[in-house]
């Protein structure tokens, strides 16, 4: 049966008690915390026009900023990363659409400014821990977005057109995005990065063969169950909703067949304290469980958009 928007509703009104009761993992009050995590969790805050009860985390990640206007993975890390720069920008620039704080402002300023450093002179980005192709999704993301909001726009605009480039140049004949330079894990499955590169090409370029091959890809690649690489919750999640933006920008609602099942086994895979793990039974994760939360309110935008097209996305979405 499929997911309804008010179960959805349901279930981030829960999340929010989560994120709430949880709040020492992500707020940034402990001496060194991940802000892998505190990202996943302001993700989910900006989608739900819950600014306020970030705001102090905002903060918080604005005064542990590094001098160059980057940040590690961890926030006592005294190094910046391209990967976890660009994640604190892009969430940092939709909180402060609500929160609208001078000082939230001036970093995200130093921090835009940080990844137009970065750009690598073929287009692309570089983390040494996340490789060539997530961080260049994740900085064309958030550098997307600085340019929707007149950020440094005359600079982040140029630098974005160099960067889709770059990456429609990486896409493999099979229509996916590999990389072996990639740390986090060792399969070379394709939903890995072509769920995350995928989307801001689709916004960006719009319906094109490079979009097509790539969803088609995602489509074909899950299994049976409605999962994705064997019951891998993130790499479900991040197929999910790949397929969900690309349907939704492209108006074309095939691809639904594929991401609802998706949906349904996120839903149906909860563990006992009903949240999730990185595989179905193991210990529960919040960070996993905000990125499934994520999906969920990816899936309810779907719900009450499709059909109407997405021509103002990035005005309308907090996050792709």
């Amino acid at each position: 049966m499929s997911v309804t928007t008010a179960e959805i509703d349901d279930l981030i009104q829960e999340a929010l008690t989560v994120l709430q009761t949880r709040a020492p993992e992500w707020d940034l009050t402990a001496e060194r915390q991940s802000l892998d995590t505190t990202n996943h969790v302001l993700r989910v805050l900006a989608q739900e026009s819950a600014s306020e009860l970030a705001r102090d985390a905002c903060l918080r990640l604005v005064r542990c900023q590094h001098a160059d206007g980057g940040w590690g993975e961890f926030s006592s890390d005294e190094k910046s990363g391209i990967r976890e720069t660009a994640f604190c920008t892009r969430n940092l620039i939709r909180l402060n659409r609500r929160l609208k704080d001078a000082e939230i402002r001036t970093g995200v300023e130093k921090a835009v400014r940080f990844l137009l450093d970065q750009q690598e002179p073929a287009g692309g980005w570089l983390d040494v821990l996340w490789g060539h192709s997530d961080s260049t999704s994740i900085s064309l993301g958030a550098l997307m977005f600085a340019a929707h909001e007149g950020i440094l726009e005359s600079e982040v605009r140029p630098a974005v057109a160099r960067g889709i480039e770059f990456a429609c140049g990486m896409q493999a004949e099979d229509g996916g995005w590999y990389d072996p330079r990639f740390k986090q894990e060792e399969r070379l499955s394709p939903v890995a990065w072509t769920a995350h590169i995928l989307p801001k090409i689709v916004v960006y370029r719009g319906d094109t063969e490079a979009a097509r091959k790539g969803l088609a890809l995602m489509a074909d690649a899950m299994d049976a169950d409605g999962s994705w690489d064997g019951g891998d919750v993130d790499h479900t999640c991040d197929s999910t909703r790949a397929l969900i933006l690309g349907s939704l920008v492209l108006n074309d609602p095939s691809y639904e067949e594929k991401f609802t099942p998706g949906v349904e086994w996120l839903l149906a895979n909860r563990n006992p304290d009903g949240l999730w793990a990185m595989v179905p039974g193991r210990a529960s994760n919040l960070l996993i469980t905000c990125d499934v939360y994520d999906t969920f309110q990816k899936y309810r935008a779907y719900l009450q958009e499709r059909g109407q097209g997405l021509s103002d996305f990035l005005e309308r979405w907090d996050d792709f």
